[in-house]
């Protein structure tokens, strides 16, 4: 098995740097809606170009490209358990601005550690980016050339709207 090293580096996703470029980078589970408008996702992008090798790529997880399904609007429920703690999550975004493609992500934890609850609850605003407005924005930051968008489990290119999604740049 080969070994491969593995950086964190906590930082604004909008402007960031690293000690040294990588051939790879990966946002994950939709968390480019932080970037929360056009101007800070070009400026991510130029923190990722910047980070990139020549030729190196970009993988973006699960863009929350669905919106117009009515079901994305919907509550989305689990609970998991760990011994005698439960956490049953729910998550619902909450339309705020649909000309500026923006939503209001709410997260509540119900926990109950053995009889003990709490609860927490967190609102954030987010940037929904529609498929051909994240082509567009990768040629109006020009450093990219857009690769495709791809289904989660498999190479095969997104024929539809889906959740489990991919999108693949490719440092020019």
């Amino acid at each position: 098995m080969e070994e491969v090293n593995v950086e964190t580096v906590k930082a604004d996703m909008n402007n960031f740097k690293l000690k040294q470029k990588v051939d790879f980078a990966y946002i994950m589970m939709g968390s480019i809606s932080y970037t929360k408008n056009n101007d800070l996702f070009l400026s991510h992008l130029n923190s990722v170009a910047d980070c990139l090798n020549s030729g190196g790529l970009y993988l973006m997880e699960n863009l929350t490209i669905n919106w117009a399904d009515p079901k994305f609007w919907k509550p989305q429920t689990w609970t998991m358990r760990r011994g005698k703690i439960k956490v049953k999550t729910t998550y619902q975004p909450i339309p705020k601005d649909l000309i500026s493609q923006t939503v209001i992500q709410t997260i509540k934890l119900e926990v109950d550690d053995d009889g003990e609850k709490t609860e927490f609850m967190d609102r954030d605003d987010l940037k929904i980016i529609a498929p051909e407005e994240l082509k567009l924005l990768v040629e109006k930051n020009g450093q990219f050339e857009f690769i495709g968008f791809f289904e989660r489990y498999s190479t095969r290119s997104l024929k539809e709207i889906s959740s489990d999604n991919i999108a693949l740049l490719r440092i020019k």
